[in-house]
């Protein structure tokens, strides 16, 4: 388990993966949500376990933590620009 943790990290710092976090970050930034954490990996939403229950139920979007007020939703290198989509079209069904 090591070798691949230690393997996340050297790709993580190499030119390629640096350029996947940028492009993560700049297609979060095209989704015009205002972040409420310093990190843009996470996206904070307010609407609580009834907006992580919807956005389960009906688009199959999985949060990473929800509360009575908010849901925090983690993207990683894994996480398209498709995906990104998918979750602004969702959320703008649900007019957030």
């Amino acid at each position: 388990m090591l070798a691949s943790i230690e393997a996340n990290i050297n790709f993580l710092n190499s030119k390629r993966g640096r350029k996947y976090i940028n492009d993560l970050i700049n297609n979060i930034k095209e989704l015009g949500i205002e972040q409420l954490n310093d990190d843009p990996t996470k996206i904070l939403i307010k609407g609580g376990a009834k907006i992580s229950e919807i956005l389960f139920d009906k688009y199959n979007i999985e949060d990473e933590r929800t509360n009575e007020k908010t849901t925090v939703l983690l993207c990683g290198i894994g996480t398209t620009k498709a995906k990104l989509e998918k979750l602004k079209k969702a959320l703008h069904n649900l007019k957030l």
